[in-house]
């Protein structure tokens, strides 16, 4: 039987264990949708996930941590700019996460062997500008990595580290 990994958290504790999702348990209130934020270790890759299944599995089954920064998203349609949605894609070659909403990137990189990810990571709808917080989109040209974050000093670390500014990414209602 696995230990149970208790995690901190930005505003409190979280307990995992290895039971599943019962024992994760999702942070949002009734106007809200959570995408957690949880970092690789192994990889040094960061995601936004926001199917907890498929978060256990990779927290206690593949070692990732949860970190701050965890997105917020409105439940409002009144929030969303129409048919836009922010997709996660997958490189299986380095194994590096884009987030976009833009469909000439997404066409670009289905030609170049990326995947979309469905349903665990971030599929939703793009929020308007006005509505939200920024999500920062970072390169980092010698790993072949892309980064994102909503947390600005965070992104101006990274860019003092060497990482490339590639503009917004998409738009969060709150950061967490």
């Amino acid at each position: 039987m696995r230990k149970l990994t208790c995690l901190l958290m930005l505003l409190g504790f979280m307990c995992v264990s290895s039971v599943g999702i019962s024992e994760v348990k999702a942070h949002s209130t009734s106007d809200y949708e959570v995408a957690y934020r949880i970092y690789s270790p192994k990889t040094g890759q960061h995601r936004y996930m926001i199917d907890l299944t498929r978060m256990n599995q990779l927290v206690i089954d593949q070692g990732w941590h949860l970190e701050k920064g965890h997105l917020l998203f409105s439940k409002s349609a009144e929030d969303y700019l129409p048919a836009a949605t922010v997709l996660t894609l997958f490189s299986p070659n380095n194994q590096d996460i884009v987030y976009t909403a833009n469909p000439v990137e997404v066409d670009v990189l289905l030609k170049a062997n990326w995947q979309i990810l469905l349903s665990s990571d971030v599929p939703l709808s793009a929020l308007k500008p006005e509505k939200g917080v920024p999500v920062y989109r970072l390169y980092q040209p010698a790993l072949g990595r892309h980064h994102f974050t909503a947390i600005f000093a965070e992104r101006n670390q990274l860019m003092q580290a060497g990482w490339q500014a590639e503009g917004i990414a998409f738009y969060a209602s709150a950061v967490r």
